[in-house]
């Protein structure tokens, strides 16, 4: 079996678990508060922590440097991509504010009603922390390190930069398993994959995801409580809610800078991510102009301008005239090993399938209720 499909197999156990879970917490009779935080520590830390690392290390491999490496945990980056994911992820709040009112205007043209539930009781500052525990910090570090980490490492054979971020977000989107949430996480997913395929690492991703989840809840916490952090959320989030052409113009004003975020990120991480994932030269190829030339075409068919310039280019030229010759020589010997067919893929595939199964269950019991 190839370590594809053992991460792939991975991503499978990951999602059924989910849905055992799912199923035990219905017959479950606690109040809100107390079942979302059980639910939330249950599925975070175990389907999505415990569980993924005990599979790869008895399934995969056997040391925590292969872990964290395969889930890009430890890679090096750009100092300046943490400042990048903060702005991004408070941008993506106000998408994601656009992203809700599409999917719930569309869900509602389609028949599907949503469940009324009680939601969060903010009954002092303890249910707050609790919420920012469960709702906040563990979904951007688990749900990081499987949709993103493990996900990408399955996907390592697959050469486009393109069809791995649009698949990671496609993913995350069925992965939550419920459709009003499909839409908003799909989008959000698609920014943070392109942060994690870009730099190969998926701390940036766990910042944007940590920051739109906290500052959810802090709006939630500020409709209820009226504390001052939460009035400012509740007054963005007004002030974007007030018509549809100030909610159109404030949603592409936020994609705009992001999609300019996203360009600069990518900019500032070549050298880094060449280092990881160097160009793999033709079999005997020599190092020399000819390899530079191809390393300068793939920077920027993969990252346009203005990742190619003159200093990036002379930064990627000299760190990877060591790997050209390296990678050269073994080309002949590694060319196998990268080859996957599609059996490969089919436990990820498998997993796909199964919570877009789920996602679809969601909006016709939506429809039938």
């Amino acid at each position: 079996m190839s370590k594809t499909f053992k991460l792939g197999g991975i991503m499978l156990t990951s999602i059924v678990s989910l849905q055992l879970a799912r199923m035990l917490f219905s017959f479950v009779n606690l109040s809100d508060n107390v079942s979302s935080w059980l639910f939330s520590t249950i599925m975070q830390c175990f389907c999505l922590g415990v569980l993924p690392y005990l599979l790869y290390r008895t399934w995969v491999a056997g040391s925590n440097t292969d872990f964290v490496r395969d889930v890009r945990l430890n890679t090096r980056i750009s100092p300046a991509s943490y400042l990048l994911a903060i702005a991004i992820g408070l941008l993506g709040y106000i998408v994601n504010i656009g992203a809700s009112t599409v999917s719930y205007t569309a869900l509602e043209l389609l028949g599907y009603t949503y469940a009324l539930g009680g939601g969060t009781i903010y009954s002092g500052p303890e249910v707050l922390i609790l919420e920012i525990i469960t709702g906040s910090m563990f979904p951007a570090f688990f749900e990081e390190i499987t949709n993103r980490g493990v996900l990408l490492a399955a996907l390592d054979n697959e050469k486009s930069d393109r069809v791995k971020i649009i698949f990671m977000g496609l993913f995350f989107g069925a992965f939550h398993q419920n459709i009003p949430q499909f839409f908003p996480t799909m989008i959000i997913g698609i920014i943070i994959a392109y942060m994690a395929v870009k730099s190969q690492s998926i701390l940036p991703g766990m910042i944007v995801h940590f920051i739109n989840n906290f500052v959810i809840t802090l709006s939630s916490y500020g409709s209820q409580t009226g504390s001052p952090i939460g009035q400012i959320t509740n007054f963005v989030s007004s002030f974007v809610y007030s018509n549809v052409i100030v909610l159109a113009l404030s949603v592409a004003v936020a994609v705009w800078l992001i999609i300019i975020c996203l360009r600069r990120f990518a900019a500032i991480n070549v050298r880094y991510r060449e280092a990881r994932d160097p160009y793999p030269a033709t079999a005997g190829e020599p190092a020399g102009s000819s390899y530079d030339e191809d390393v300068r075409v793939r920077i920027y068919d993969i990252y346009g301008y203005p990742a190619y310039n003159a200093d990036n280019d002379a930064a990627v030229r000299a760190n990877n005239a060591g790997a050209g010759v390296s990678y050269a020589a073994e080309a002949g010997a590694e060319g196998e090993k990268r080859k996957v067919s599609l059996k490969d893929y089919i436990l990820l595939i498998t997993a796909f399938v199964s919570a877009l199964v789920v996602t679809v269950f969601t909006y016709i019991w939506g429809i039938l209720r």
